[in-house]
């Protein structure tokens, strides 16, 4: 979120209001990752209040934010490969993507998370700062352990879901 604030007040229209959209999204995404600490009685993540960035998030801050959603891509994914399959029932699980977000003070986001979800949050996640690379204008290759689909047999996500 830190990498976010920063970058945001140096962009212009309309990379400035995406920015402060996904600064937002990351900040619901730390509700919903301290809700799933709590259900499993560990340590609550916490936001740090500033840290040393590297030069480009003054120089080129969407350059900067595209390695920021790269990082989190690969550790979205690494959840997910270590995380449960969701149980049946966990549709009432928030989620946090672009439009899937239970409002604050719901009973949704009241109820602790099934337990289980952890890998649909870190899959939606994951396809989340895939998205937000991209805008960045970053490339988003395999990720580790997957081969490059080649130029002329495209593969998309949703087949790599099934495999």
């Amino acid at each position: 979120m830190y990498a976010y604030q920063v970058a945001t007040t140096r962009l212009v229209e309309p990379q400035f209001s995406m920015s402060a959209q996904l600064l937002a999204r990351h900040q619901r995404k730390l509700e919903v990752l301290n809700n799933e600490l709590q259900v499993r009685c560990l340590p609550l993540a916490t936001p740090v209040a500033g840290f040393a960035l590297d030069a480009s998030f003054t120089s080129n801050p969407g350059q900067a934010l595209t390695k920021v959603e790269a990082e989190l891509a690969v550790i979205y994914a690494d959840l997910a490969a270590l995380s449960t399959a969701p149980a049946q029932d966990s549709t009432n699980t928030p989620v946090v993507s672009g439009a899937a977000m239970a409002p604050a003070g719901s009973a949704t986001s009241q109820q602790p998370a099934n337990i289980t979800s952890l890998r649909k949050i870190s899959v939606t996640w994951l396809l989340d700062s895939s998205a937000s690379q991209a805008f960045w204008g970053g490339t988003v290759g395999a990720l580790a352990g997957m081969t490059a689909p080649s130029p002329s047999a495209p593969l998309h996500w949703h087949q790599c879901l099934q495999q």
